[in-house]
């Protein structure tokens, strides 16, 4: 172990390492102190999920990436380990960057970018991609003839300062590994490479190039089979809204096709904005022991500030409430994970009731899921009001197919919305809303349609107004305490 990675788990157990946890989620990922961003090497191995993050642990601001590591068995706790990795060699020493892991002969291997300032030129950057493994899965050696992916093997068409974020896969015997990059002029990539061992790689194609649509760079990506079709998942950066589609400076997609793994080559047929609302990055998805896609990502967005480090909290950033993923229709569909399940209570229930102009207030002082299906008349309006005080609120609106969050005065945050359709089949909408502390997670239609967002009340206690105007008949709505130790 170097010095500098002593150094920091050192830290992690010291009194400077102490926070304030006003706003701190109860099961929404978190650090014990410093600053997270986009999760790494997700994977399931020897028994329980492990999570790598992207980590700067001696402030609230982003600086030199280390990652940071935790585990758990359900998802919904989660345990901290010592960091995995620090900016601790010539080929990494300005940060190691995102990356992801992947199982090979009973070890833990994390593929990584090391990333570089040359000659310590702020302006210039080099990025390679990097190998460490683990026989335990959780102390580390990086290998000592990295970068495994170096200069010499680009495409010419390719910034070697935009070159990150690998991604590796198995595809019968041979390894893949999906790099994000970006053409010379300014085009979203993704760069194919194989190997038969993990460390000797070779270029194999570019597989996938975007257009002006998908923004000048695509960060973090993913590739998996589900149901039956191929899924990349990327996060572009500074991709153009489309009406009230993709409103953030960097977005996240998805794209549903099909991958020729001896061509090297991806076909899209659909693509579409995994979540619809203001707190959503680089996420990042493995496979569970039954078989199930299980994403995960930064609760969190480029460009917005930070309240927790505003507020000197002595941590900053959040991962969202990990997600089962299914594709119905052609469209990915996002379910909150089953194994949350176990830990909410029914609080209170109404079934079967027909109204006309109906409020109904629930307060909790755990984290709290409101879940309910509604037949509406056309003209019916919905609102939800979360955290509503007489300064500051979070609207959640729906009338004509439309759903809107608006986050008001929310602390540090500025005024903001974001808008998706609903499709409400048979005249029928459903909602699922999860409120921990400062994190909010909104499914519409059964998964189709999601929205994250961070809020910063004043009052921290769970809080939510439902109100309909107009006629309509709640088959059920539901409201859960959410409890976990």
């Amino acid at each position: 172990m170097s010095e500098l990675l002593k150094r920091a788990n050192k830290y992690k157990e010291s009194k400077e390492c102490e926070t304030i946890d006003i706003y701190r989620p109860n099961f929404h990922f978190t650090p014990v102190c410093g600053w997270i961003n986009d999760p790494n090497g997700f994977i399931y191995y020897n028994g329980q999920y492990h999570l790598f993050y992207q980590h700067y642990p001696y402030d609230t601001i982003w600086g030199p990436m280390y990652w940071g590591h935790a585990v758990s068995a359900d998802l919904i706790k989660w345990y901290h380990l010592p960091i995995a990795m620090a900016p601790d060699e010539i080929y990494d020493k300005d940060g190691c960057f995102s990356g992801s892991a992947i199982e090979k002969e009973g070890k833990l291997y994390l593929i990584y970018t090391g990333h570089v300032h040359p000659n310590n030129y702020k302006n210039l950057v080099n990025q390679t991609q990097c190998i460490a493994f683990s026989n335990d899965g959780v102390n580390f050696d990086k290998y000592s003839n990295n970068p495994v992916i170096k200069n010499e093997l680009f495409t010419d068409d390719m910034s070697i300062s935009d070159f990150r974020d690998p991604r590796v896969i198995k595809i019968d015997n041979k390894y893949f590994c999906i790099v994000g990059s970006k053409t010379t002029q300014g085009i979203g990539q993704l760069l194919l490479f194989e190997s038969e061992d993990l460390i000797e790689w070779k270029f194999k194609s570019v597989m996938l190039k975007g257009d002006e649509r998908f923004g000048n760079m695509w960060e973090c990506p993913d590739m998996f089979h589900l149901d039956d079709k191929d899924v990349i998942i990327i996060s572009p950066i500074a991709m153009n809204s489309q009406g009230e589609r993709y409103k953030n400076v960097s977005s996240s997609i998805w794209m549903i096709g099909t991958f020729n793994s001896s061509e090297g080559k991806f076909i899209m047929e659909k693509y579409g904005e995994i979540d619809h609302g203001l707190d959503f990055y680089a996420p990042q998805s493995t496979i569970s022991p039954d078989g199930k896609r299980i994403m995960i990502a930064w609760m969190e967005i480029w460009g917005h500030t930070m309240p927790t480090h505003e507020m000197g909290l002595n941590w900053t950033g959040a991962m969202i409430l990990p997600r089962e993923l299914s594709i119905k229709n052609n469209e990915l569909i996002q379910k909150p994970v089953s194994s949350i399940d176990k830990y909410c209570k029914l609080v209170e229930e109404i079934k079967e009731l027909s109204v006309d102009n109906f409020n109904k207030t629930f307060k909790l002082k755990t984290a709290m899921r409101i879940k309910c299906k509604i037949n509406i008349t056309e003209n019916t309006k919905i609102n939800i009001q979360v955290y509503p005080t007489d300064s500051e609120n979070i609207f959640l609106t729906y009338k004509d197919n439309q759903f809107t969050l608006y986050r008001k005065n929310s602390c540090y945050l500025k005024d903001d919305y974001r808008k998706t359709d609903v499709l409400n089949l048979n005249n029928l909408f459903e909602i699922d809303i999860i409120l921990d502390n400062s994190a909010l997670e909104i499914f519409l239609d059964g998964g189709r349609r999601v929205l994250s967002a961070r809020v910063y009340p004043q009052n921290t206690e769970s809080l939510m107004e439902i109100s309909i105007i107009g006629s309509a008949k709640i088959h059920k709505l539901e409201c859960f305490s959410i409890k976990v130790q």
